[in-house]
């Protein structure tokens, strides 16, 4: 569809200019929106370049940029959960399963240690994602309970009364 491809001109065209500027972080930012930009738009989806983009923009990001950094774990870690509900779709073999239940476990703890103890938002939501990737663990089923509940915690010191009732029905849903 051509407004989609519109989509990707326009991201990859600032690209090039913020390349050119060589501004560090209007890179990275621009990585990490054609990672949505490939993960969100139906008509262009494609998993493997949304994790490119996003591995792109959390490698482009400056090393003090920890949020920034996390941001794109999280995306990542989002992409492996994709995979898996894809792969459980096509009644995939155990192995593949647990690759991308592990990759999503991964790269959710790895954007919890990244993100600033201020940051109670971005951590509300990695631990809400967490719990999301643990709810198809057979045997985590507690782990998931936890990260929702601490997910709770979080959105409701945030006062983000909405995703703080979205936590607590995932917890219910245990």
């Amino acid at each position: 569809d051509r407004e989609d491809a519109g989509c990707v001109d326009l991201n990859e065209e600032a690209l090039g200019l913020y390349r050119a500027v060589e501004d560090r972080v209007g890179v990275s930012v621009r990585l990490f929106n054609l990672g949505h930009v490939y993960k969100n738009v139906s008509g262009i989806r494609d998993l493997t370049k949304s994790a490119q983009y996003y591995f792109e923009s959390y490698e482009s990001y400056p090393e003090h940029d920890s949020l920034g950094r996390a941001q794109c774990l999280g995306q990542l870690g989002s992409i492996s959960i994709e995979r898996l509900k894809l792969a459980l779709e096509e009644k995939a073999d155990e192995d593949t399963l647990l690759h991308h239940f592990n990759d999503a476990v991964r790269f959710y703890e790895a954007a919890l240690d990244l993100e600033p103890a201020d940051a109670i938002t971005n951590r509300a939501t990695s631990h809400n994602q967490l719990g999301i990737a643990y709810m198809y663990s057979r045997v985590d089923q507690e782990k998931a309970l936890a990260h929702f509940e601490m997910a709770s915690r979080y959105f409701e010191a945030s006062g983000d009364v909405f995703e703080d009732a979205g936590a607590r029905l995932n917890a219910a849903q245990i």
